[in-house]
């Protein structure tokens, strides 16, 4: 899997396009709760350390019915909180969730398989990307998180994902400033 590292610069894009009013001021906690959202296909890291079983990870909740389901779940929560407060916030978790799926699928992962189970449970199969774009590092060892090749694979998730969040920036900057623009001409 991509470092969080890369799941969170892809979130925060993604966050960041929806959200075309954007303040870090008012809007950083909700920020951070939907990076946590597209986070969440990785709950199942928690059930791999409980079970000692390496093998169900990217499988169920890498899955295209968890991310349907779980989209609409994380509505849902979010609209009765009353924490979501602009369109298309259905979306906005889809794509997050989606977002990490794609990422996932792009990684080579030399330490149990590479691809998801994008299809489960309707198949045990695991799809492997045509190419990578990420690499994978084994995150079951806490001295790989502080090796040399883990600093490959934040250097090269960062190379690959920061444009992105560069772009969501600056799409959100246009758009303040044409709203900033449309705003003096009506005065």
């Amino acid at each position: 899997m991509p470092s969080p590292l890369g799941h969170t610069l892809v979130s925060s894009s993604i966050y960041l396009f929806f959200k075309k009013d954007f303040s870090f001021k008012k809007d950083f906690r909700n920020l951070i709760l939907f990076i946590g959202i597209g986070l969440l296909p990785d709950i199942d890291m928690l059930l791999v350390l409980l079970s000692r079983n390496i093998g169900i990870h990217r499988s169920v909740t890498h899955s295209l019915i968890f991310v349907i389901f779980s989209s609409i779940v994380v509505y849902l929560f979010l609209k009765k909180l009353k924490i979501l407060s602009f369109k298309n916030s259905f979306l906005l978790i889809l794509s997050l969730l989606s977002a990490h799926l794609f990422c996932d699928f792009f990684t080579l992962d030399d330490i149990l398989h590479n691809g998801i189970n994008l299809f489960y449970p309707f198949s045990k199969e695991y799809i492997p990307a045509p190419f990578y774009l990420f690499m994978g590092f084994d995150w079951r060892q806490f001295s790989t998180l502080f090796s040399f090749y883990m600093l490959k694979v934040i250097i090269r998730e960062f190379i690959i994902t920061a444009p992105f969040f560069i772009l969501a920036l600056l799409y959100i900057n246009k758009t303040q400033l044409k709203e900033e623009v449309n705003i003096e001409s009506q005065n």
